[in-house]
């Protein structure tokens, strides 16, 4: 079973393949959250759709797990937020000599 976190709940019935459901996503809910109307107001990836026609594409991406540019993702976010911020390469996070003070 796969789920499928989804910011504005309770949602409306989604076109969702066998095998998949829709959960209220909440902070810390793992994966990229379907945001129908609006992104969630906390930080996390997000493919949002402000239009029905919208939601199959939306729901397909997520679900295939594959990089995409129409999914708003939280370093795009803290980007907005703080210009010149931006997401830590794994080799960074390896990296024995990181300052972590």
């Amino acid at each position: 079973m796969k789920y499928l976190p989804v910011y504005r709940w309770p949602a409306p019935p989604l076109p969702l393949p066998v095998g998949v459901t829709a959960v209220q996503s909440l902070p810390g809910s793992p994966g990229t959250t379907l945001g129908l109307n609006a992104r969630p107001p906390w930080f996390c990836d997000a493919a949002v759709v402000t239009t029905p026609e919208g939601v199959p594409a939306a729901i397909e991406v997520i679900l295939s797990g594959r990089d995409d540019p129409r999914i708003h993702t939280a370093a795009q976010w803290l980007e907005e937020l703080m210009p010149g911020a931006r997401e830590m390469s794994d080799l960074e996070l390896r990296r024995e000599d990181l300052d972590r003070d």
